[in-house]
């Protein structure tokens, strides 16, 4: 039995902006090392406890967090015997060093950063780990409209001939997950000391491509701390596969025309004051979130647990199988579901259906990071979701179809496990 009834918290921040130039992570062509630095790169987390359990919530300004930083914090702070004691989430940035080791072609991590911003996140949380105090939880969730769908079906002319399939474009009439939940932890003065919020959209509009960026959730994150101080600011990446900014590509000259007439409507990079508009817009809307009521959450019983399964619906090519990792942290009636994939955006619905009886968070690119997860409706279709990534991310295998039906039954096992 856990000895107490009350969920105590502490929570802080790290500083992970690298010190010197190194590879950014997220497009294979990109191998110099970045230009500059346009704002920090930093970890939030929250250490929550009941009784002897723990749980250390982190979040961090990465493309993946990957393995090599997963073990390495895992040691650090005395957890290795218990891995579902730590929930390692990664905001996707595209303007971050790489940390996942493994998909050579995303980017290639520099190890002396990897133990770098390890150091940086165990010493944070060290400082305030046996620091925790009863505070109040309220939920908070509203609807955004800053995403785009970007699986475009038409007819294109490809190498191969014309052919009707699935492609990145701007497709307005997509399936899109535009919730935007919000947990604000405040101290029993009322005092805002901590925010976590999820959306699920890429942090890839940003123009800048060699400079270091946290992106839209730096964006937010300030402009949280305009309103409410210094705080920790944890962004829990949603499952946005297929989901992007909206900014479409202009036609300007002859080339961009011809591409237009082959490949219909395409994806462009903004200006940076058009981004910046984008970015301070979403900011805005999520702190009118935050600001209001919302639902006071009893944050009992902490629970956490994880697990490994086989990735649904691949025939593999070889020996080198790859395993889906699920992480699950229950904080009372609010379910944080973490997979460790780009998930595609209808998969909310199949999580709310299995935990109906929960407020669920569902968050995406979590730990070591080896693939994209389409939908049985999506495999027709081909695109880069289903195939188009394989190559990227040394992929071994092939979708094959019964994702939905797989992975439900993982998920009902993990559930099944923390609430029986």
């Amino acid at each position: 039995m856990v000895g107490t009834e009350t969920a105590m918290f502490s929570f802080a921040s790290a500083d992970i902006t690298p010190h010197r130039p190194v590879p950014l992570g997220g497009y294979g062509w990109r191998t110099s090392e970045y230009a500059g630095i346009a704002d920090p790169l930093e970890a939030n987390f929250v250490v929550i406890r009941q009784g002897e359990r723990e749980v250390v919530l982190v979040t961090a300004d990465l493309l993946y967090c990957g393995e090599d930083l997963r073990r390495a914090l895992l040691e650090r702070l005395g957890l290795t015997a218990s891995p579902e004691c730590l929930f390692l989430g990664a905001s996707h940035t595209h303007g971050a060093p790489m940390t996942q080791s493994g998909i050579p072609k995303v980017g290639i991590p520099d190890q002396e950063y990897v133990q770098f911003a390890a150091d940086r996140i165990a010493v944070a949380i060290t400082k305030v780990r046996r620091n925790v105090a009863p505070a109040w939880v309220t939920y908070h969730n509203g609807r955004a409209n800053h995403s785009m769908n970007r699986r475009l079906k038409r007819l294109r002319i490809t190498p191969r001939g014309l052919r009707y399939s699935s492609d990145m474009g701007p497709n307005p009439d997509g399936e899109r997950d535009e919730e935007v939940s919000v947990l604000r932890i405040c101290s029993g003065q009322g005092d805002v000391r901590a925010v976590i919020w999820s959306y699920a959209c890429h942090p890839t509009g940003r123009p800048g491509l060699n400079m270091v960026s946290a992106d839209y959730p730096g964006v937010v994150r300030q402009q949280l701390r305009q309103r409410y101080g210094p705080i920790p600011v944890l962004f829990l990446q949603g499952f946005s596969g297929d989901l992007r900014p909206p900014f479409g590509a202009r036609v300007t000259d002859m080339r961009s025309l011809v591409l237009r007439i082959c490949l219909g409507p395409l994806f462009g990079r903004p200006n940076l004051p058009e981004w910046q508009r984008w970015a301070d817009s979403l900011g805005q809307y999520v702190c009118q979130i935050v600001h209001t009521d919302g639902v006071k959450v009893k944050a009992l019983p902490l629970c956490s647990t994880r697990c490994a399964v086989d990735w649904p619906g691949v025939r593999w090519w070889n020996h080198n199988r790859r395993d889906l990792a699920f992480h699950l942290v229950m904080l009372g009636q609010i379910a944080i579901l973490g997979i460790s994939a780009e998930v595609v955006s209808s998969y909310r619905r199949l999580v709310e259906k299995l935990f109906a009886n929960y407020k669920v968070i569902p968050v995406g690119c979590i730990d070591q990071t080896w693939a994209y997860l389409p939908t049985d409706g999506m495999l027709p279709e081909g695109g880069y979701e289903v195939e188009g990534f394989a190559p990227y991310f040394d992929f071994p295998g092939t979708y094959q179809g019964n994702l939905e039906n797989d992975l439900a039954a993982g998920l009902v096992q993990l559930r099944n496990a923390i609430t029986n």
